[in-house]
């Protein structure tokens, strides 16, 4: 997951925009939550990275957490958490701890 998830970094925008691509073709009614593109909420979700760094996060926390909410939706979800599902969580997770790693870079 780790190395995957660098690859998806330097391609994060072409990325987001296929997850929401996704999911609007999967559920269509989905589409009326979001009222812009993800970038509207990029200098937020960078803040929060930032604010994790202080509570001690570090870059590999970041692939348990997905695990742990992919599995809670598929614990949850049962047969209802098809592949699509899984694709659709799994961007959206990597859209989300890639941008709050890029706020709380210490480079």
């Amino acid at each position: 997951m780790q190395n995957s998830f660098n690859m998806v970094v330097p391609n994060l925008e072409s990325a987001a925009m296929t997850f929401y691509d996704r999911l609007f073709d999967l559920d269509r009614s989905l589409r009326r939550m979001f009222h812009g593109r993800p970038q509207q909420i990029l200098g937020a979700v960078e803040e929060l990275g930032r604010r994790h760094l202080t509570y001690g996060v570090r870059q590999e926390h970041y692939a348990t957490v997905g695990a742990a909410v992919l599995w809670t939706l598929q614990t949850g979800l049962g047969d209802a958490f098809t592949l699509e599902v899984r694709e659709a969580w799994t961007c959206a997770y990597l859209f989300l701890s890639s941008t709050m790693q890029q706020g709380g870079c210490q480079c």
